[in-house]
């Protein structure tokens, strides 16, 4: 039997906020001690979402709700659990500028962890971390979705998500002679239970492509897995280290962000050989517990029934539907506020700066073609002889929100909702 080995991932960690007492108290092993034997592995993955820097502290958090950083003593257990590996390229590593997000880097560096998908240039934030086990050789790459927090930093920054870029670096480390090529995504929409079909299109051509293993994250709840042609695809890990209980944005949004799972994936020489889910659970200040086999059971048949869907296109759409309704709705009451607050004018503007970045622009342009679509056909439509599709909005009524599925986002005017129209209206605005 050929040589196997284990690849042990989990998502978002953020030893901070409300775990540093119990750190300071405990150790910073604390936060994962419950877990030692399920982290256990030839090769320990994971999502640091937050930064790690030297004293002196920053006088405050970078705004009221959020604080995702931590000192290098209280770092120290992401070093004393064995983490090989940390993905740098999400929406929190520019919190505290670029300074501490570069400490970031040499904290792992100095402590025998390979951080991938963060540096000084666009360059150095592509390159893969590889490590070797038992002669299988493991390639790392991360990559992230552009949100308002980034703006599309670079110098330094994170490396962002984009199909060209991420397949040629596919190609590069496979023409260097890795076995197995490992793709991390911080990506899509928070709280949604099932990824967006562009994200299921996206992660299968990645596939296709030469990646063996897809590892999400972002959503802060977990979602369904799927083996595709010889290659696994774990859409959103969810949270494994993280303060959940006492902050209503996490808990209000879902039952589910303070439960996940350990992901323990086989892989050999030739790639992808097979995996298992180990439930945890989220208590007290932020510190994942293993399931019992009675606890488990509701997220096992979740975790099977969401598996599932990812086979059936109706069901993804269906749900990504839902998921643009319930973030339309969620910041209209945010727009109406920040207009009673600020003025429409300030409303506007961060509507157009704020809503067509990357992150955003798919469920807004879905969204806004839903209710262009319903729009009552003009009279020069009706009679329009190109008017091939029986809506009054000629045959190319649908078009894409730029991640290569159709969202139906097209105005009657004839000019499509895309993220980059959008986006050159709101950089005039800047």
């Amino acid at each position: 039997m050929s040589q196997t080995i284990t690849i042990a991932a989990v998502g978002d960690i953020d030893v901070a906020d409300l775990l540093r007492p119990q750190t300071c108290t405990h150790g910073p092993l604390w936060a994962f001690k419950p877990c030692l034997d399920l982290l256990r592995a030839d090769i320990l993955f994971g999502n640091l979402e937050c930064v790690t820097f030297k004293p002196p502290w920053p006088d405050e958090p970078p705004n009221e709700r959020e604080s995702f950083h931590l000192s290098w003593s209280e770092a120290m257990g992401l070093v004393h659990a064995g983490f090989d590996v940390l993905a740098l390229a999400n929406n929190h590593i520019l919190d505290y500028g670029p300074d501490r997000a570069l400490e970031t880097i040499e904290f792992c560096r100095q402590h025998g962890i390979a951080p991938i998908g963060l540096g000084t240039d666009p360059a150095q934030a592509r390159q893969p971390a590889v490590i070797e086990r038992d002669g299988v050789k493991v390639g790392f790459l991360a990559y992230v979705e552009d949100v308002p927090g980034l703006r599309r930093q670079v110098f330094p920054g994170p490396a962002y998500m984009c199909e060209q870029v991420i397949c040629e670096d596919i190609a590069a480390l496979r023409q260097s002679g890795v076995d197995v090529v490992v793709i991390s995504l911080h990506a899509d929409m928070e709280f949604a239970d099932h990824p967006a079909p562009y994200r299921v299109a996206l992660s299968r051509r990645l596939i296709d492509a030469g990646a063996d293993i897809l590892l999400g994250h972002h959503p802060h709840v977990p979602q369904g897995i799927e083996e595709y042609r010889g290659g696994l695809i774990a859409y959103s890990l969810g949270d494994f280290v993280f303060p959940v209980e006492g902050d209503p944005y996490l808990e209000d949004n879902s039952p589910w962000t303070d439960k996940s799972f350990v992901l323990r994936i086989r892989v050999g020489k030739k790639g992808y050989v097979s995996h298992e889910i180990a439930p945890v659970r989220i208590v007290g200040a932020g510190q994942p517990i293993p399931m019992t086999p009675a606890e488990a059971l509701p997220l096992l048949q979740r975790h099977a029934r969401l598996s599932r869907d990812l086979a059936d296109p109706a069901v993804l759409e269906a749900a990504w539907d839902e998921t643009a309704q319930r973030w339309w709705r969620i910041n209209i009451q945010w727009l109406a506020i920040a207009a009673r607050d600020n003025g429409p004018e300030y409303a506007a503007r961060r509507f157009l700066q704020e809503f067509f970045y990357d992150e955003n622009a798919p469920w807004v342009s879905r969204v806004l073609g839903q209710m262009l679509g319903r729009m009552p056909a003009r009279g020069w439509e009706r009679s329009s002889p190109n008017n091939s599709n029986g809506n009054g909005h000629g045959s190319n009524g649908h078009g894409s929100n730029g991640h290569g599925t159709s969202n139906g986002a097209a105005n009657t005017a004839g000019r499509p909702v895309t993220r980059s129209n959008v986006r050159q209206a709101a950089d005039k605005m800047e």
